[in-house]
């Protein structure tokens, strides 16, 4: 068995898991933004058909709702399609690992000799007790090896920045509800936001710069103490399902 063959198999398909890892979150990322872009249309669309609902015809009104299901619809293919590239991510690096495991227990002895190695020169103690040995490792001891592996991954300058940080997208993020917002979107963290309550989709939510321009709009958010207009409950997180191995 050529081990240093296997070795450089093995660091060479490692080499390939930062581009592997980028690849797929880019295409989770195109797709979201998509999404989030058809729920925020679908969004300004209803509060317009709000607006002149009394105005429109049925042909008009079941046109608009035929309208919004293919949005919908569009919507969640592309959360499938993320969740799909997830799943197919989730399956390269499990798989990895597995061959990684194997190959360690392939080039690793299985049942290392431990050696007990006495240190002569310790001096015998005054009361005739035994001299204290020394227990050290085999250099032959199976290897640990951790099952996660925590990985920086690089950032891409190309990548669109928002928020008030002009950071890339990352965790949860808040869309302002102006049409126009140059920004458009930002981390939740940055905004003092917890990150487990869902702001409903009837309260507003504008950032520091558009908020100006919307003083009298309906169902806004409280920002000064960050938590939804009066009258309108928070609503609890969700809860946390129990670990298990069908939960990844």
């Amino acid at each position: 068995m050529d081990i240093d063959k296997i070795i450089d198999e093995r660091l060479t398909s490692l080499l390939k898991f930062p581009k592997t890892v980028t690849d797929a979150t880019a295409q989770i990322y195109e797709r979201d933004v998509k999404c989030n872009s058809f729920l925020k249309d679908i969004r300004m669309d209803i509060r317009g058909f709000t607006k002149g609902l009394k105005k429109m015809n049925a042909d008009q009104k079941r046109n608009f709702i035929k309208e919004m299901n293919k949005k919908y619809d569009e919507a969640e293919k592309l959360s499938r399609e993320k969740i799909v590239i997830a799943q197919n991510l989730y399956d390269v690096i499990d798989n990895e690992f597995q061959e990684l495991g194997n190959t360690l227990q392939d080039i690793v002895p299985q049942n290392p000799k431990k050696n007990d190695d006495v240190d002569d020169d310790e001096p015998d103690t005054s009361d005739g007790s035994r001299r204290k040995s020394k227990k050290r490792k085999s250099a032959d001891e199976p290897v640990h090896v951790p099952k996660l592996l925590t990985v920086d991954m690089p950032v891409d300058p190309n990548e669109p920045k928002y928020c008030t940080c002009d950071g890339v997208a990352s965790g949860k993020m808040v869309c302002c509800d102006h049409s126009e917002c140059e920004v458009e979107w930002y981390h939740y963290t940055c905004m003092g936001l917890d990150e487990n309550y869902e702001i409903p989709d009837k309260v507003r939510w504008y950032c520091e710069t558009c908020r100006p321009l919307f003083k009298n709009a309906p169902f806004q958010w409280n920002y000064e103490r960050n938590e939804p207009p009066p009258n309108m409950p928070r609503q609890p997180p969700p809860k946390k399902r129990k670990s298990g191995k069908g939960n990844k």
